[in-house]
């Protein structure tokens, strides 16, 4: 009975997390194409958005990086809890993408996450917004579960 509980609670965990996922797959955060750079503002401020919720404070600073035609990019800088007892973890990530059509050799939209045989497709499922995504959701988890 326990096992199914804690089952049926991974369960709805999962299917929470993946419709972030999805939806984070879904922003055209393309920096490389000046028509999609609204986008990498609005993928950051969703970055944003999911750390305030764990209790960070969070600071988007756009004058960090630049790129070469003068664009500036946002960067999102948070810090959750200030124990100096306590180690210091930092982790680092991209929200932006490299440009993709389906004519570059996508199956699916590239924009749409797929799931084909077990497997999940969609540009920044693995670069780099599905690892940031994995590292926001271990944290909200390791904060929210009982030790």
């Amino acid at each position: 009975m326990v096992i199914q509980a804690n089952l049926d609670r991974l369960g709805k965990w999962v299917d929470k997390n993946m419709m972030n996922l999805k939806d984070w797959v879904a922003v055209k955060s393309d920096s490389i194409q000046p028509a999609f750079r609204k986008e990498v503002t609005r993928m950051m401020e969703l970055a944003a958005d999911r750390l305030r919720a764990l209790g960070a404070s969070v600071m988007l600073v756009n004058q960090l990086h630049q790129l070469p035609d003068g664009w500036t990019l946002p960067v999102v800088l948070a810090e959750l809890g200030k124990d100096p007892h306590k180690p210091t973890v930092c982790f680092y990530g991209h929200v932006d993408v490299q440009p993709a059509k389906k004519e570059d050799g996508w199956k699916t939209d590239p924009y749409t996450l797929t799931e084909i045989d077990g497997n999940l497709y969609g540009r920044g499922a693995t670069d780099n917004k599905g690892p940031v995504l994995a590292w926001i959701n271990a944290v909200e988890t390791f904060r929210t579960c009982p030790p």
